[in-house]
């Protein structure tokens, strides 16, 4: 019983570590000057001009 209740304190301290890195990946990255970032393919691509 004492590992149930320690193994669910574990899981419900660690989801929202989960959850916050997951978002990260999605959200808007700073790129250099003259590029933008593409949130299909998570990388910054060149500014076309």
């Amino acid at each position: 019983m004492r590992l149930t209740f320690h193994l669910t304190l574990l899981l419900a301290l660690t989801m929202p570590i989960v959850a916050v890195a997951a978002g990260c990946s999605d959200s808007a990255m700073t790129c250099a000057e003259g590029s933008q970032w593409n949130a299909d393919t998570k990388r910054c691509d060149p500014v076309a001009s």
